[in-house]
């Protein structure tokens, strides 16, 4: 049997030079991913907020059908809103909606559906809403494009 008490040292442990290797390999790797990852939650929000807007736009065409009248879905308060009457602050607000306050989208006031689902305004060919981070770099835009139909699509784009 071996006696461990006369044994200078232990094995078990890290000593202080490994422990501060790993450290810097830690702070090395954070380094590299954290603008990477900041990255990826811009593209993320914007992906998120384009995917609301189009679900908000299925959501007054299917209400338009639904009642059988014009439903309008317009800008309100840095986000939008789904509406019956005449603007969103009448009481005839059917859904709201806020917006990211990092995202930028294109111009945007309403449109109007009619009570067969077709957009009747803004009168362009395609409508198209874009959606991007403020500091904006490479594709990360996405896009809401809504056809006279009103039938919505989101593609990906590149910043402007």
């Amino acid at each position: 049997m071996e006696n461990t008490r006369n044994r200078p040292f232990s094995c078990a442990g890290l000593t202080l030079i490994e422990l501060m290797v790993t450290i810097a390999v830690v702070a090395i790797i954070a380094t590299v991913a954290v603008p990477g990852f900041n990255q990826f939650l811009q593209q993320h929000r914007t992906s998120n907020q384009a995917m609301q807007l189009f679900h908000s736009v299925q959501y007054a065409r299917t209400e338009a059908i639904r009642q059988n009248s014009p439903v309008r879905l317009s800008a309100h308060n840095a986000g939008w809103c789904v509406h019956t009457g005449a603007s969103c602050t009448d009481v005839t607000v059917l859904r709201e909606f806020s917006a990211a306050s990092q995202l930028q989208s294109s111009t945007f006031t309403g449109m109007t559906f009619d009570g067969r689902g077709r957009r009747t305004s803004p009168a362009t060919n395609d409508l198209q809403i874009r959606f991007q981070p403020k500091t904006c770099k490479g594709s990360a835009a996405s896009l809401v494009s809504i056809n006279p139909l009103g039938h919505p699509t989101i593609t990906k784009g590149t910043c402007l």
